[in-house]
């Protein structure tokens, strides 16, 4: 009849609930769940169910949220695969100087630049064009990548098509740094009013 205690992240994804859920294993018989959380998750729970006044949260709410969460962060890490595998498959087999890239060292290169909303699809397009620009085009592609770069842009094609993101031209750590602190300039403080202590 053991009672678990599990404490809710911002951004909590499916894999890291279910984990942390799973340590209990006999969840739904004579053990239970006690989920808790602090004011940033309840705030971005009522934004997500658009409940600005609730106060309680049912299982069902807190798994909605969760998903929601999953599939933002899934579209986030879409774009960064795609160009991963662009890189990959452009410099198969070829010279190692095209494996090399130039190193960034400016602060106006790594956070000079604005933040847009762009679709996914054209994030990946963009990469597609680069990597296969600077390495010879899609002709100079080796014969087991060219069905490599077609499975990158159909996986993308179905799992980000609907979907923007907001990007710059930092890398993945900078715009994870620029992520965290565009959160905590939205995040609001709600100063506590002072109190005079009652005399008994």
């Amino acid at each position: 009849e053991a009672v678990a205690l599990l404490t809710l992240a911002p951004n909590l994804c499916k894999d890291k609930l279910m984990q942390a859920a799973g340590r209990l294993r006999k969840l739904g018989q004579r053990q239970k769940l006690v989920l808790i959380g602090g004011n940033d998750v309840f705030s971005k729970l009522r934004d997500v169910l658009n409940t600005p006044k609730a106060s309680h949260f049912t299982p069902e709410n807190i798994l909605t949220w969760v998903m929601k969460n999953t599939v933002e962060m899934n579209v986030l890490g879409l774009s960064n695969w795609a160009d991963q595998g662009y890189f990959y498959a452009s410099t198969y087999l070829k010279s190692p100087s095209l494996c090399i890239s130039d190193e960034i060292l400016e602060l106006v290169d790594f956070y000079g630049k604005s933040f847009n909303k762009c679709a996914v699809s054209d994030i990946v397009k963009n990469s597609r064009h680069f990597h296969l620009k600077r390495t010879g085009g899609k002709a100079k592609l080796h014969t087991e990548m060219k069905s490599i770069v077609t499975a990158i842009k159909d996986r993308v094609a179905r799992y980000g098509d609907d979907f923007s993101v907001v990007a710059s031209g930092c890398d993945e750590e900078c715009e994870r740094e620029l992520e965290m602190e565009m959160e905590r300039e939205e995040e609001q403080e709600i100063g506590i009013p002072s109190m005079d202590p009652v005399l008994e």
